[in-house]
């Protein structure tokens, strides 16, 4: 395995580093993923850090996007090589759902289960939205996506 160009400093972790296609090093060598159950329910590549686990697509946003939102173009928080990631400051359609778990969950269900956008209220059990809401939300991720 060949050691990446590029790889960034993690600040609360000194030592440690990761490159834009989520992978992570000790001072030593590339760590090993694991996957991982997030708050959100869904499932993600992780690192076991200490006996805590960080969510690779949060590292990945904080070294590399500072200040902007990641996800992934087909929805799946499993993939991070840098052609599936887009990123964003602001979505540019009106939404209610503004918490980046609940729009991952959203987006999962859209991008990766292939949802109707009629269906995905009951798919993720957010029912206090309603269909203008998770249609903003799609709309919105699919502009930054493309214009990405």
């Amino acid at each position: 395995m060949s050691e990446p160009l590029f790889k960034r400093s993690i600040p609360m972790l000194p030592g440690w580093s990761i490159d834009r296609n989520g992978h992570v090093y000790d001072p030593q060598r590339r760590v090993e993923t694991l996957t991982m159950k997030e708050k959100n329910g869904l499932h993600c590549r992780g690192v076991e850090i200490n006996g805590e686990k960080f969510p690779v697509w949060k590292l990945i946003q904080l070294i590399w996007s500072p200040g902007k939102k990641l996800f992934t173009r087909s929805g799946d928080l499993m993939d991070y090589r840098t052609p599936n990631i887009f990123t964003f400051t602001k979505l540019e359609t009106k939404t209610r759902i503004e918490d980046q778990l609940h729009q991952q969950v959203v987006w999962y269900h859209y991008r990766y289960k292939q949802r109707k956008v009629s269906e995905l209220r009951e798919a993720t059990g957010m029912l206090e939205y309603d269909e203008e809401d998770m249609l903003g939300l799609i709309k919105g991720l699919v502009l930054a996506e493309i214009r990405r």
